[in-house]
Formats: structure tokens, C-alpha cells, sequence
């Protein structure tokens, strides 16, 4: 099946404290236990990183359960939208080191509107204290934000990336 994938990674999830960064990328929210939950949030609140990136299968509305769902710096009211989504850095504020590919503010900016669109993305809200957003879409949703949580980090990609990407996913 083409979440069998997700199944067999449940085992590594079982013992997420021995990484120092975990990447769910469109991870189906039924893999996602009371115990691996409870393993991610202890994980990440004693120092290590959380990256959710979003599709079809993740950052649904109801995704996950609710601790899952507590630890993440975005919440998702509707379903995924497929479509070009060209990602944006938010004006004003200052840069995340993050998104500094290149030397210079002006750089910084030129260089992300060069690069490939998004081929979808998932709707989403910035939710709880922290929540920092990091890139947005052309029509001023969020599409990436971060937050602190503990001595870890929690960011939320909530967009699928360029084609090919599904294609590495399967190993093509």
C-alpha cells in the first residue's frame, strides 16, 4: 500500500530519544500512537528537532492526536489544496537564519523566488505563543513556521515540494 512505508517506520518511532532530528514528512496521522506521540514531545522538549512537512496524508484536519497536535506550531482547518504555490518571505520582521541561502537580504529574496514552486500545499493557522512564521504564500497563508518548545524545536513545512519529490519518495 503506499503508506506501507509509514508502517514499517512506526518501529523507529517507537525510540525517537536516540535522534537528534525526527522528519515526518506527509506522514498518515494513524501511525501516529499515543506512545510515539508521547515519545516525540519528550524527545523535543529535552533538545531535539521536529520537522512535520505536509501533503496529502499529513496536516489534515483531526491529523494525528491530540498531543501531536498540542506540540506543533500551526494548526490545519482544511484539507489539502493541490496547485503551484510559490513560497514567500513574510515582509518585515527579521530573516530566519533558516532561510538565509545567500548573503544579503535582497539575495536572500531573490534567490527563494527563483526557486521551484510548491506543487500543493496544506491550509493552515498559526496557533499558540512562540509560533514564528517563516514563509507564506502568495496570498499571505502560512506555509512554513517554527516555534521552542522545551530545548527543542517544532517546525511545520505545510507544503508538498516540487514533482519529483513524490517520485524519490518511492525511491524513482
Amino acid at each position: 500500500t503506499p503508506q506501507g512505508w509509514a508502517f514499517r517506520g512506526r518501529a523507529n518511532l517507537l525510540n525517537v530519544s536516540r535522534y537528534d532530528l525526527v522528519i515526518l514528512h506527509d506522514f498518515p496521522g494513524a501511525i501516529l500512537t499515543p506512545e510515539i506521540e508521547a515519545g516525540l514531545e519528550g524527545a523535543v522538549r529535552a533538545g531535539a528537532s521536529l520537522l512535520v512537512v505536509g501533503g496529502q496524508e499529513a496536516l489534515m484536519p483531526g491529523w494525528a492526536g491530540s498531543r501531536m497536535r498540542a506540540l506543533l506550531p500551526a494548526r490545519a482547518d482544511k484539507p489539502y489544496v493541490a496547485g503551484i504555490t510559490m513560497p514567500r518571505i513574510p515582509k518585515g520582521g527579521p530573516l530566519h537564519p533558516v532561510l538565509r541561502i545567500a548573503d544579503d537580504i535582497v539575495s536572500v529574496r531573490e534567490a527563494w523566488e527563483s526557486l521551484p514552486p510548491f506543487v500543493g500545499r496544506n491550509r493552515i493557522r498559526l496557533k499558540g505563543s512562540g509560533a514564528r512564521l517563516l514563509l507564506e504564500s502568495g496570498e499571505g497563508e502560512p506555509l512554513a513556521t517554527l516555534r521552542n518548545l522545551g530545548r527543542g524545536k517544532v517546525a511545520v513545512v505545510a507544503a508538498r515540494g516540487h514533482a519529483r519529490q513524490a517520485l524519490m519518495m518511492w525511491g524513482i
